[in-house]
């Protein structure tokens, strides 16, 4: 007998590296990985990559407690889903931007993006 404890979702942000922590795993719109000498332009959108929003996928808030467009992703893992999120035209530039991403089940992560 196996006993686990399950969460209705339990949001997980895709670091580059795969540690879970420091730089997102995300791409700009032209589709090319977001970096220090990759920047994305504020007013542009870059996609993030996220697990755990549960079944049904629960709506991912990002920062300034917007919610991005959820999919999931074809051809890939199960469970892995795409948030195209807007960088505001409010974001500070020039340096890394820490995108917060929660189901609002007091479950957070923050990953870094940066922005031009």
């Amino acid at each position: 007998v196996l006993t686990v404890t399950i969460a209705p979702s339990a949001v997980g942000l895709l670091s580059a590296d795969g540690s879970g922590q420091g730089l997102a795993n995300a791409r700009n719109a032209d589709g090319t990985l977001n970096s220090p000498r990759n920047p994305a332009a504020v007013g542009s959108t870059v996609t993030l990559y996220v697990t755990g929003t549960g079944l049904p996928p629960q709506p991912v808030m990002v920062n300034f407690g917007q919610a991005g467009s959820l999919y999931p992703l074809t051809g890939f893992v199960p469970g892995i889903y795409a948030l195209d999120y807007p960088i505001p035209s409010d974001a500070y530039t020039g340096a890394f931007y820490s995108v917060l991403a929660d189901t609002g089940n007091s479950q957070s992560q923050t990953l870094n993006i940066y922005i031009k």
